[in-house]
C-alpha cells in the first residue's frame, strides 16, 4: 500500500518577521511611555484648561473635563495685578546667577575630587549632604541674612540655591570626569600647557555634555523653588513663581489666578526642554556609551 507523505508546511507555527517584532516592540515601548506620561500630560491639560475655564467650571463639582465655555478673565487679571516682566526677569536672574556661579564652583571641585582619588570619601559626604532637608536651615540663614542685611536681595536666594546647587553639580560632574583619559591632560602638559590650561582647554570640552546636563537641572531647580524666594525676597526682588502666592488669600483660593500663574511659571521651562532635549539625552547617555 503506497505511504502518503503529509504536508506539514499548513501545520509549521508562523514566524514573525524581523520588520513586525520591531513594530511590536516599538508599540509596546509606546504603550509603556503614554502610560507612565498619562498623570503629567492630564495635570498639563488640567492646568491650561483651568486657565481659561469660568470659575464655576473650575470650582464645579464634580469636575467639568472638558469645559463649556472660554473665557480671558483670568489673563486679563494675572496682567492687571502682576507686573510679569519685573518677575520673569528676577527669575531668569536668580537661576542664571546660580547655574553660573554653580558651574564655576562645581567643575573644579569635581575634577580636583577625581585627580586627588577622593571621589569615594567626599562624593558620599556629598550624597549625604544632599539627603538632608533643606528646609533644617532656614531658621539659621533668616538671622544670618537679617543680621547682614541680606533680606531682599539677590544675593540672600542665590546663596542659599548655591548651598544645594554646587553638591548637585558636583555629584554629576564626577562621573563624567572619572570617565575622561588621564593621557589627555598628560599630553597636554607635555606641549607645554599648565595644568591651568590644560583643565580649561583639554578637560573642559570633554565633559561639556555632563555640563549641559548639570546646568539644565538647576537652572529648572532655582526656577521652579518656592520656599525660598517666599522667606527670603520682598516685593522687589520676587521671582515668577511668587505669582501664584497671590491668589491665596485668607478666606478662599482664587483657583482661576492661581491656574494661570502657574502657566506662566510652566511655560519657559517646557520650551527650554523641548529646544534642549537632544542635548539632555545625549548628556545623560554619554557617560553610560563611554
Amino acid at each position: 500500500m503506497p505511504m502518503v507523505q503529509r504536508n506539514n508546511s499548513s501545520a509549521r507555527t508562523p514566524r514573525l518577521t524581523l520588520g513586525t517584532k520591531r513594530r511590536i516592540k516599538n508599540g509596546l515601548l509606546l504603550l509603556t511611555a503614554v502610560i507612565f506620561l498619562t498623570p503629567t500630560l492630564f495635570y498639563l491639560y488640567w492646568l491650561v484648561t483651568n486657565t481659561f475655564k469660568p470659575t464655576p467650571q473650575i470650582i464645579a463639582y464634580p469636575p467639568v473635563f472638558i469645559p463649556k465655555s472660554l473665557t480671558l478673565e483670568h489673563l486679563n487679571r494675572f496682567f492687571a495685578e502682576t507686573d510679569l516682566l519685573r518677575l520673569t526677569w528676577n527669575s531668569v536672574f536668580i537661576s542664571g546667577s546660580t547655574t553660573v556661579l554653580g558651574l564655576l564652583f562645581a567643575i573644579p571641585a569635581a575634577h580636583g575630587m577625581v585627580k586627588l582619588n577622593l571621589t569615594k570619601s567626599w562624593g558620599t559626604a556629598i550624597l549625604v549632604s544632599r539627603l538632608l532637608p533643606g528646609m533644617l536651615a532656614l531658621i539659621g540663614w533668616y538671622k544670618l541674612f537679617t543680621h547682614l542685611h541680606l533680606i531682599d536681595t539677590y544675593t540672600a536666594i542665590v546663596l542659599t540655591h548655591l548651598i544645594y546647587a554646587v553638591p548637585l553639580m558636583t555629584w554629576i560632574m564626577i562621573g563624567y570626569f572619572e570617565d575622561t583619559s588621564p593621557d589627555l591632560e598628560s599630553a597636554a602638559l607635555i606641549d607645554g600647557c599648565s595644568r591651568f590650561q590644560a583643565f580649561l582647554i583639554v578637560c573642559v570640552p570633554i565633559v561639556r555634555p555632563g555640563i549641559l546636563v548639570a546646568a539644565i537641572l538647576v537652572f529648572v531647580t532655582s526656577w521652579n523653588d518656592f520656599v525660598r524666594p517666599l522667606i527670603f525676597t520682598g516685593p522687589d526682588k520676587r521671582p515668577l513663581v511668587m505669582a501664584v502666592f497671590q491668589a491665596i488669600a485668607l478666606q478662599h483660593i482664587d483657583w482661576g489666578l492661581m491656574m494661570t500663574a502657574a502657566f506662566f511659571v510652566l511655560v519657559p521651562v517646557i520650551v527650554v526642554t523641548i529646544i534642549l532635549q537632544k542635548h539632555i539625552v545625549a548628556g545623560l547617555s554619554a557617560g553610560a556609551v563611554k
